[in-house]
Protein backbone atom coordinates (compact mmCIF):
# COMPACT_ATOMS: atom_id res chain seq x y z
CA UNK A 1 0.00 0.00 0.00
CA UNK A 2 0.60 3.65 -0.54
CA UNK A 3 1.24 5.68 2.94
CA UNK A 4 2.86 8.95 3.39
CA UNK A 5 5.30 9.59 5.92
CA UNK A 6 6.82 12.26 7.98
CA UNK A 7 10.73 12.28 8.85
CA UNK A 8 11.08 13.50 12.59
CA UNK A 9 14.32 14.09 14.69
CA UNK A 10 14.28 11.36 17.46
CA UNK A 11 13.29 11.93 20.37
CA UNK A 12 10.56 13.49 18.78
CA UNK A 13 9.94 10.38 16.71
CA UNK A 14 9.63 8.39 19.77
CA UNK A 15 7.72 10.35 21.69
CA UNK A 16 5.24 10.63 19.25
CA UNK A 17 4.53 6.64 18.43
CA UNK A 18 4.46 6.43 21.99
CA UNK A 19 1.75 8.70 22.70
CA UNK A 20 3.76 11.65 25.23
CA UNK A 21 3.75 14.35 22.15
CA UNK A 22 0.35 14.46 20.02
CA UNK A 23 1.43 17.91 18.10
CA UNK A 24 4.10 17.79 15.44
CA UNK A 25 4.73 21.54 14.52
CA UNK A 26 5.77 22.39 10.99
CA UNK A 27 5.73 25.74 9.20
CA UNK A 28 3.29 24.04 6.62
CA UNK A 29 -0.10 23.22 6.48
CA UNK A 30 -1.39 19.90 5.33
CA UNK A 31 -5.27 18.91 4.75
CA UNK A 32 -4.11 15.04 4.97
CA UNK A 33 -6.13 13.64 7.72
CA UNK A 34 -5.33 9.55 8.47
CA UNK A 35 -2.41 7.34 8.98
CA UNK A 36 0.84 8.49 8.63
CA UNK A 37 4.20 6.58 9.03
CA UNK A 38 6.67 8.47 11.57
CA UNK A 39 10.46 8.29 10.25
CA UNK A 40 13.10 8.81 12.66
CA UNK A 41 15.94 10.55 11.58
CA UNK A 42 19.57 9.69 11.54
CA UNK A 43 20.66 12.51 14.69
CA UNK A 44 19.40 13.09 17.75
CA UNK A 45 17.87 16.57 19.15
CA UNK A 46 19.77 16.78 22.50
CA UNK A 47 18.04 20.48 23.03
CA UNK A 48 14.96 18.60 23.19
CA UNK A 49 15.85 16.82 26.61
CA UNK A 50 15.91 20.84 27.72
CA UNK A 51 12.62 21.61 26.27
CA UNK A 52 11.05 18.37 28.28
CA UNK A 53 12.99 19.28 31.69
CA UNK A 54 11.80 22.50 31.77
CA UNK A 55 7.71 21.90 31.66
CA UNK A 56 5.91 20.02 34.16
CA UNK A 57 3.69 18.79 31.91
CA UNK A 58 6.31 16.99 29.43
CA UNK A 59 8.49 16.08 32.50
CA UNK A 60 7.55 12.59 32.77
CA UNK A 61 8.45 12.26 28.39
CA UNK A 62 11.45 13.72 29.18
CA UNK A 63 11.74 10.91 32.09
CA UNK A 64 10.82 8.39 29.74
CA UNK A 65 13.39 9.57 27.00
CA UNK A 66 16.00 9.40 29.14
CA UNK A 67 15.49 5.34 30.03
CA UNK A 68 14.59 4.51 26.42
CA UNK A 69 17.82 5.88 24.82
CA UNK A 70 20.15 5.43 28.04
CA UNK A 71 21.33 8.97 28.13
CA UNK A 72 24.56 9.38 29.46
CA UNK A 73 26.46 12.67 29.86
CA UNK A 74 25.42 15.94 31.37
CA UNK A 75 27.24 18.48 29.20
CA UNK A 76 27.65 16.65 26.47
CA UNK A 77 24.67 14.37 26.55
CA UNK A 78 24.82 11.13 23.70
CA UNK A 79 22.57 8.25 23.56
CA UNK A 80 23.69 4.34 25.08
CA UNK A 81 20.81 2.46 23.45
CA UNK A 82 18.09 2.51 20.76
CA UNK A 83 20.27 2.60 18.08
CA UNK A 84 17.88 1.16 15.84
CA UNK A 85 15.43 4.11 16.14
CA UNK A 86 17.86 6.44 14.24
CA UNK A 87 16.95 6.28 10.57
CA UNK A 88 14.51 3.76 10.46
CA UNK A 89 10.53 3.66 10.02
CA UNK A 90 9.25 3.41 13.78
CA UNK A 91 6.05 3.56 14.04
CA UNK A 92 2.37 5.39 12.87
CA UNK A 93 0.07 7.71 13.95
CA UNK A 94 -3.32 9.21 13.00
CA UNK A 95 -3.36 12.64 11.88
CA UNK A 96 -6.78 14.18 13.10
CA UNK A 97 -6.03 18.09 11.88
CA UNK A 98 -3.97 21.18 11.42
CA UNK A 99 -4.15 23.99 12.89
CA UNK A 100 -2.36 27.45 14.23
CA UNK A 101 -2.59 30.02 16.63
CA UNK A 102 -2.58 29.98 20.32
CA UNK A 103 -2.63 26.60 22.01
CA UNK A 104 -1.94 25.14 25.81
CA UNK A 105 -0.77 22.32 24.49
CA UNK A 106 2.95 22.49 26.10
CA UNK A 107 4.02 20.77 22.59
CA UNK A 108 2.69 23.57 20.53
CA UNK A 109 5.09 26.18 19.38
CA UNK A 110 3.71 29.51 18.48
CA UNK A 111 3.70 30.72 15.32
CA UNK A 112 3.82 27.16 13.32
CA UNK A 113 1.15 24.74 12.14
CA UNK A 114 -0.01 21.99 14.73
CA UNK A 115 -0.37 18.91 12.88
CA UNK A 116 -2.87 16.80 15.63
CA UNK A 117 -1.40 13.42 15.88
CA UNK A 118 -3.40 10.63 17.63
CA UNK A 119 -3.04 7.22 18.71
CA UNK A 120 1.11 6.67 18.30
CA UNK A 121 1.99 3.15 17.95
CA UNK A 122 5.38 1.78 17.80
CA UNK A 123 6.72 -0.61 15.31
CA UNK A 124 7.39 -4.31 16.67
CA UNK A 125 10.87 -4.15 14.89
CA UNK A 126 11.71 -0.69 13.16
CA UNK A 127 12.93 -0.79 9.70
CA UNK A 128 15.55 1.18 8.15
CA UNK A 129 15.40 3.26 5.54
CA UNK A 130 16.49 7.05 4.06
CA UNK A 131 13.80 9.76 5.18
CA UNK A 132 13.10 12.66 2.76
CA UNK A 133 12.17 15.94 3.58
CA UNK A 134 8.32 17.20 3.35
CA UNK A 135 5.59 14.95 3.34
CA UNK A 136 6.37 12.18 1.25
CA UNK A 137 4.62 8.79 -0.31
CA UNK A 138 6.13 5.08 0.55
CA UNK A 139 5.48 1.80 -0.61
CA UNK A 140 4.98 -0.08 2.28
CA UNK A 141 3.65 -3.56 3.39
CA UNK A 142 1.66 -2.84 7.00
CA UNK A 143 1.78 -5.29 9.36
CA UNK A 144 -1.34 -7.05 10.77
CA UNK A 145 -0.86 -4.90 13.69
CA UNK A 146 -1.17 -1.52 11.62
CA UNK A 147 -4.47 -3.26 9.60
CA UNK A 148 -6.31 -3.35 13.06
CA UNK A 149 -5.37 -0.35 14.32
CA UNK A 150 -6.16 1.33 10.89
CA UNK A 151 -9.31 0.14 11.47
CA UNK A 152 -10.24 1.43 14.99
CA UNK A 153 -8.43 4.62 14.46
CA UNK A 154 -10.86 4.89 11.21
CA UNK A 155 -13.80 4.26 13.13
CA UNK A 156 -12.97 6.78 16.04
CA UNK A 157 -11.50 9.37 14.20
CA UNK A 158 -13.69 9.45 10.90
CA UNK A 159 -12.72 8.34 7.08
CA UNK A 160 -9.07 9.31 5.87
CA UNK A 161 -9.61 12.59 3.68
Amino acid sequence: MNIKVLSIRQPWAWLIVNGYKTIENRTWRVNDRGPILIHAGKSFDYDALWFMSENRETLAAGRAVLERFGITGDNEPRITKGRELLGALVGFAWLTRTDSGVSDNPWAEKGLYHWHMENGRELAVPEPMAGRLGLFQYHWNPTADFRAWRDECAEKFGGVK
